[in-house]
C-alpha cells in the first residue's frame, strides 16, 4: 500500500493507496507484516477480519521495547538484564552503578535495529 511511483509499486502486480487498505484485506486470506510499525488502522482491520497472522498482540508487543522485554522475562524467556526509566538521572545512574559505565541505551519506541 503504497504510492504508484514508488520501487515497490514498479515491481508490483498490483498497488493501493493507504486509504484503500479495507479493500485490500478484502481481497486477501491473509495479511502479515515485516516489522512491528505498520499502518495501525489496517493492522486492527486485519484482526477483526480474522486475517492478522501473526496478531495484534504480537505487533503490539513488538512496538514497545518494554512490552517485548517484560514479556519475555514474564515467559521466563532468557532476555539480558535491562531496566525501565523515563528519567536521564536514573539513566545515568543505571549505567554507572549497574553496568560498570558499559551500557546500550535504547528508546522503549522506535529504538531498533541499532539505533539507540
Amino acid at each position: 500500500m503504497d504510492r504508484g511511483d514508488s520501487p515497490a509499486c514498479r515491481m508490483a502486480d498490483k498497488c493501493s493507496s493507504v486509504d484503500s487498505y479495507k479493500e485490500v484485506i478484502d481481497e486477501v486470506d491473509i495479511i502479515t507484516y515485516e516489522f512491528e510499525h505498520v499502518f495501525e488502522d489496517a493492522s486492527r482491520y486485519a484482526e477483526d477480519k480474522g486475517k492478522l497472522i501473526p496478531g495484534l498482540k504480537a505487533v503490539e508487543l513488538k512496538r514497545e521495547r518494554w512490552r517485548e522485554k517484560k514479556f519475555f522475562k514474564d515467559s521466563m524467556i532468557p532476555t539480558p538484564r535491562f531496566y525501565i526509566t523515563e528519567d536521564r538521572g536514573e539513566v545515568l545512574n543505571l549505567i554507572r552503578n549497574e553496568f560498570n559505565c558499559s551500557a546500550v541505551v535504547k528508546l522503549s519506541k522506535g529504538g531498533y535495529n541499532g539505533k539507540g
